[in-house]
């Protein structure tokens, strides 16, 4: 028989062993509890963001496809208008400028051109009175009134600057070979450099320019017709210019010219040629030895 204090020392430790057990246990519980509260909170607030970005992407897709309907409607009515503009104005296809220069299109009647491809172009700028020449003008989408108002500028310019230039012209006997021994009539022009007055006209040429069409056009024009205006008014330096001109008994032309260190021959030429090869700034000097061939003949020399 086991006496009471025993039995009851015994029923206390079995008592704490029970809890000792069942306290740790009773507060994993209550933690694993309060977990799955937190999971299931976790889990319907996802639940809910989940609904709202399905909503929202549905609401986008429907948006997207309206203003697609609306884009596919809005180029149905584009290509529509542009077909009836086209009957009106049949250039109207070709207004807008391609995605790359240069561009090709066999169907259409323009070229497109970057402006840097102007500028190297073989093309002349002026014609031989000094005016802007009417295609590049036309290039360069300038307005009739606009060119016509320049050139009378530029030509009135030219025009004074050469008659200066036949002040200074004298006729020689030092004929230039290709006519010095030669059988033939000749004549010989010498013309005495103006470097200061050339270097006055070359900037008022070049000032009319940039006020009329401004700067930027001007320079592509200068740039074009830089070797014209350098012939034109930079009178080769310090050193006269001489041409020489052979008329033949056959009636063809020999013609030599000397700028400095620089010489130019060609022969057996006819006179429309040789009226081609003198210079326009001193072309007018050599007018009278046509005039008197022509009227030796009879025949009417032909004339630029």
């Amino acid at each position: 028989m086991i006496s009471l204090p025993r039995r009851r020392i015994l029923a206390g430790l079995i008592f704490m062993t029970t809890l000792a057990v069942w306290i740790p246990n009773q507060v994993n519980l209550n933690r694993d509890r309060k977990a799955i509260v937190e999971a299931r909170e976790q889990l319907r607030d996802l639940r809910k963001q989940a609904a709202d970005a399905e909503n929202a992407l549905t609401s986008a897709q429907q948006e997207f496809a309206t203003q697609e309907a609306d884009r596919i409607r809005a180029v149905i009515e584009l290509a529509k208008a542009e077909k009836e503009f086209a009957k009106v104005d049949p250039d109207s296809r070709w207004s807008e400028p391609p995605a790359t220069l240069p561009d090709w299109n066999p169907d259409s009647p323009y070229v497109w051109l970057s402006k840097e491809m102007i500028a190297g172009l073989s093309l002349s700028s002026f014609d031989d009175s000094g005016g802007l020449d009417s295609k590049y003008g036309a290039i360069l989408a300038i307005d009739p009134k606009t060119q016509t108002s320049l050139n009378a500028e530029l030509r009135k310019l030219v025009a004074n600057f050469r008659a200066l230039q036949a002040t200074t012209a004298e006729r020689t006997e030092d004929h230039l070979a290709g006519a010095a021994g030669q059988e033939g009539e000749k004549l010989t022009i010498r013309v005495q450099p103006l470097p200061e007055e050339g270097a006055r006209f070359k900037s008022r040429f070049e000032a009319a320019l940039m006020d009329a069409i401004g700067e930027q056009r001007a320079k592509l024009v200068m740039e074009t017709g830089e070797h014209w205006i350098d012939e034109e008014f930079s009178q080769y330096g310090t050193e006269p210019k001489i041409i020489s001109v052979l008329r033949r008994p056959n009636d063809t032309y020999n013609l030599s010219i000397k700028s400095g260190g620089s010489w130019f021959n060609t022969g057996g030429i006819g006179v429309d040629r040789l009226r081609e090869q003198i210079p326009a700034n001193v072309r007018s000097l050599f007018e009278k030895f046509f005039e008197e061939k022509s009227a030796a003949t009879g025949v009417q020399a032909s004339s630029h």
